[in-house]
């Protein structure tokens, strides 16, 4: 997408990865589902993550949140794409730049069951407190631009 915005800073020190990923924002309550990632020093995401062979954006989002928490949805309108660079946890010598598109989610169901990423909790949040405390700058802007959405 044409004036996407890019968050964080290149490592040229770093192998670079580029994916494409897909995230949802899901309110229950005013609160927003949000995962703490880890199992020391927690890292705190909204739900989602890369799309994989052939996905669409919104089988991978589905796939990964249903993985990450054992929710099912369904994706609804696309809020904003952004660009994120980040340290891969997994391997510190590379680092992704996502290219991240965070949809609004409705809630269909659970299959807690389902969830198989066992350092990921779901835990619910109020958004800003999201906002304060998420890891990705450019994902802490896309709920702010869907606050501001939902707010008019």
């Amino acid at each position: 997408m044409a004036g996407t915005l890019t968050f964080g800073e290149r490592n040229p020190a770093l192998e670079l990865v580029r994916r494409t990923t897909a995230h949802g924002i899901l309110i229950r309550d005013g609160q927003l589902a949000c995962v703490a990632i880890g199992l020391g020093d927690l890292i705190y995401d909204i739900p989602g993550g890369a799309v994989d062979g052939d996905e669409t954006h919104h089988q991978a989002l589905v796939r990964e949140f249903l993985e990450e928490t054992g929710l099912k949805v369904t994706p609804g309108r696309l809020v904003t794409d952004v660009r994120q660079y980040v340290v891969n946890r997994n391997d510190p010598r590379q680092q992704y730049l996502n290219h991240a598109h965070i949809f609004e989610v409705s809630l269909i169901g659970e299959r807690l069951e389902a969830k198989i990423e066992d350092d990921h909790e779901l835990i619910w949040l109020e958004p800003l407190e999201i906002i304060k405390c998420i890891r990705n700058d450019g994902y802490a802007w896309a709920i702010t631009k869907w606050l501001r959405s939902v707010s008019s």
